[in-house]
């Protein structure tokens, strides 16, 4: 079972890089699916990769196209076996700008507070 969630979120952050700085975004997207498991849905692992590329009109192969594949292939194969949590999938929109997407779904989606696990693919 799959549910899909288009999530466009905003906001801002302080990060302390470069002598620190407050990163703001404006209504970018994560793609989020949940693929439930056969055990108890209070705990879910997520799974994430960003599509976004740093060099305008570059499909960013290895940052981070291989990874967004990767993520495909898992949702198919895990809809044949599923495992015994959920497991969300984060398509982050926008990472190249220094973790927005990532900030707006872990500050602001629904499915956020029942993460227990993180597996973040990034650069092959």
């Amino acid at each position: 079972e799959l549910e899909v969630d288009i999530q466009r979120v905003s906001g801002h952050f302080f990060i302390g890089f470069l002598e620190g700085m407050t990163n703001a975004y404006r209504n970018v997207t994560n793609v989020v699916v949940r693929q439930k498991g056969t055990g108890d849905h209070s705990c879910a692992l997520l799974v994430s990769a960003h599509f976004d590329t740093f060099v305008g009109g570059s499909p960013g192969a290895s940052d981070d196209a291989v990874e967004i594949g990767m993520m495909v292939e898992m949702i198919r194969n895990f809809g044949a076996a599923r495992l015994p949590v959920d497991v969300v999938f984060n398509f982050n929109g926008a990472e190249e700008g220094i973790m927005q997407a990532a900030h707006g779904f872990i500050t602001q989606h629904k499915w956020a507070k029942d993460l227990c696990a993180v597996v973040n693919l990034e650069a092959a």
